[in-house]
């Protein structure tokens, strides 16, 4: 039931027939395709860690990352200005640290244990949204997010007590 609600959540928090624009769809699935990989992810990312260093993970997952966005560039390139490389530089700074972190977390600890932190997301991205773009969390993303974070607090207390 707390995975339904969580599901229910997101679905409140996105909003989707709220949305006037129809490129919103291509985002939203594109979000949906981004969690199944990332989950994916998360779950192979416990067998790699058992031999393979972080560092050594993030550098092959950027090599990857540099290829497909090179071949991706070919199709989509626009000339970038000083702040945008700074930008750039700046997401691949926060993007490594955090990739590292990630697999040192799910090196020591259950894939299932990273995953409950993934909720905090919510508060970080709306926090750093509002920060930068002085953009407002919506109604929808506030409801959707406090049954996220519920949902998923709920079955932590489960899995804790299970052990």
């Amino acid at each position: 039931m707390a995975i339904v609600a969580g599901f229910t959540g997101v679905v409140i928090a996105v909003n989707p027939f709220g949305t006037s624009r129809q490129g919103d769809w291509i985002g939203f699935a594109a979000c949906m395709v981004c969690v199944c990989c990332f989950s994916v992810n998360m779950v192979w990312s416990r067998v790699l860690t058992r031999t393979e260093s972080p560092e050594s993970l993030v550098f092959f997952s950027g090599i990857v990352m540099v290829i497909a966005g090179g071949v991706g560039m070919l199709f989509h390139a626009v000339p970038l200005n000083w702040m945008a490389v700074g930008g750039l530089a700046a997401m691949g700074a926060f993007c490594s640290a955090g990739a590292i972190c990630f697999f040192v977390a799910v090196k020591h600890t259950s894939a299932s244990t990273v995953s409950q932190y993934h909720y905090t997301q919510l508060i970080t991205g709306a926090l750093v949204t509002f920060l930068v773009w002085r953009e407002l969390p919506t109604i929808w993303m506030l409801m959707g997010g406090t049954l996220i974070v519920a949902a998923g607090l709920y079955i932590a207390v489960l899995a804790k007590r299970a052990r």
